[in-house]
């Protein structure tokens, strides 16, 4: 089970900076950086890529890169040099073992020698590489290989291959000079080489690149917490349930929430970020909050996020990714840097950071009732139908299972059944008048995923025949949102229906009176 925790001795001990490392500033931290590079090609072209990602934006990819290579060779996120010569001498003898093993399958007779009867035996690309190995590895030249002159011939063909620049690179963001590398350390010289570039090709790098969207990077406007509130992060992908309110627009998925905020006498200053928009709906001792600051989605219409059972004077939105990056676990690279974040941008460590995956309904700030689980439910497509991965193996899903569990329309038993594998808290109904949110909220005509599919048949608009096709049988507002990956279907298009508005997704649609696949393919 997952444990919710206090990120700050972790943070303490992977070695956070201290002294005069700390008092460098941007520009002789990317000057030290420089030199350390010069003259060595690889290293130029390792933070050259480097230096175009931050110009573009991509901060989060560089540092995620250079954080799983970290805690790949160092678990404790502390590298040394004698850490990283260790790790790379287990790499090379794993592959020297594979190469061992590899030449040994010419043995036949397992006596340790490949002989020229051996040799004989094979034909095509084997025969071809046996041959290639034999003019390499055959030093005596006797038309034998010997185990001594295979184990000298893997040694010497592994001892050339190239060392990874990246694990080597990493020795350079020992920003103090101890003879070890942190997570701290790299995130700081990160940080700084974003506003001071090295520029190692000289080429002028261009810094404040628009986004996909044409928006400048967000900055955090969080008001800052004050000394006696307790600072609480709670970060995750998605809420549990499905919401009945959208902060989305009609063709975009909101999912909702349930925050229980306990008795205590401190106040509260919380911030809350989801991959995901999210209604975020609060009960309990909610007079604690002091204030909240919610972390809207990435969205094309509609508020990214929305709150009901504060009020509003209380809440403070905020821009995506711009306070806090919205991670599922706080112990690993990417926990840490959205924990040194949010630190560095609301002037303070958190006292408390909670993280998960699925939000359903938790208590806070304790974090109780708060579940890891996995990054949702594995689907695959085999011949045109689709299984759902089960430690019993692969299930069918796409079977209309006869009746509803309250008498519903043919099929809606299967319908139902994914909605509560995907949304294990349902669907929760909300007043439009009371959710709180950047933009107004809309109540769905038609019902996201599952629910939308569920809500269509009991309107008798859409069927599921005995293959596990969704019939649109009339004409219906829109495709239910978020109909891609595991939540997609197979729609039959009825005579005379029009084309429903909205996205299907990755959907199939196949209309019947056109005799033609409307989508990319038809399954």
């Amino acid at each position: 089970m997952f444990k919710s925790f206090l990120l700050t001795a972790a943070i303490s001990s992977i070695c956070l900076l201290t002294g005069p490392a700390q008092a460098k500033s941007t520009s002789d931290i990317s000057a030290e950086m420089k030199d350390k590079i010069a003259g060595d090609q690889d290293l130029i072209r390792t933070f050259t890529r480097i230096e175009n990602q931050l110009a573009k934006n991509q901060k989060s990819d560089a540092l995620q890169l250079l954080m799983r290579n970290l805690f790949a060779i160092s678990p404790i996120g502390r590298l040394s040099a004698q850490d990283l010569e260790q790790y790379e001498s287990i790499q090379i003898a794993s592959q020297r073992s594979r190469l061992i093993s590899r030449i040994l399958a010419w043995d036949l007779n397992a006596d340790g020698t490949i002989t020229q009867a051996e040799r004989e035996a094979f034909t095509g690309r084997q025969a071809a590489d046996l041959e290639l190995t034999f003019g390499l590895a055959d030093t005596n030249a006797d038309d034998a290989l010997s185990f001594p002159e295979i184990l000298n011939y893997t040694k010497t063909k592994i001892k050339t291959g190239r060392r990874n620049v990246n694990n080597r690179s990493l020795l350079l963001f020992d920003l103090d000079e101890d003879g070890f590398t942190t997570a701290p350390e790299i995130i700081d010289i990160i940080n700084a080489l974003e506003d001071a570039p090295m520029n190692l090709r000289k080429t002028r790098i261009k810094r404040k690149i628009p986004n996909a969207f044409g928006k400048l990077q967000a900055t955090c406007t969080a008001p800052k917490p004050a000394q006696n509130a307790q600072l609480v992060v709670l970060t995750g992908y998605e809420g549990a349930a499905l919401s009945t309110i959208s902060v989305a627009g009609m063709n975009d998925v909101t999912h909702a929430a349930q925050l229980h905020i306990e008795a205590g006498t401190k106040p509260i200053y919380l911030v809350l970020a989801s991959h995901t928009k999210t209604i975020w709906e609060f009960s309990g001792a909610t007079d604690r909050i002091q204030q909240l600051v919610v972390q809207k989605s990435r969205v094309h219409e509609g508020g990214g996020a929305g709150v009901v059972g504060i009020p509003k004077n209380r809440i403070h939105f905020v821009e995506q990714n711009s306070c806090v990056d919205a991670v599922s676990k706080v112990d690993d690279g990417k926990g840490i840097m959205a924990y040194q974040k949010a630190q560095r941008e609301l002037s303070r460590a958190p006292d408390q950071m909670l993280a998960f995956y699925t939000i359903n309904t938790l208590a806070l700030p304790s974090g109780k009732g708060g579940k890891q689980s996995s990054g949702g439910t594995d689907i695959l497509v085999l011949n045109g139908k689709r299984y759902e991965l089960t430690p019993e193996g692969p299930k069918l899903l796409d079977q209309p299972n006869g009746q509803g569990p309250t008498g519903g329309p043919f099929g809606s038993s299967n319908t139902m059944q994914n909605l509560k594998r995907f949304h294990p808290a349902g669907i929760r109904k909300f007043d439009v008048d009371k959710v709180i949110s950047p933009k107004p909220a809309q109540a769905y005509d038609v019902l996201p995923q599952e629910a939308g599919l569920m809500q269509l048949m009991v309107e008798d608009k859409i069927r599921v025949n005995g293959r596990g096709y969704y019939l649109i049988a009339k004409p219906i507002a829109r495709y239910p949102a978020g109909l891609a990956g595991g939540h997609s279907v197979k729609f039959l298009l009825g005579e005379d229906v029009p084309v429903p508005a909205g996205s299907p997704g990755h959907s199939s649609v196949y209309s019947i009176g056109e005799g033609k696949c409307l989508t990319n393919r038809c399954r």
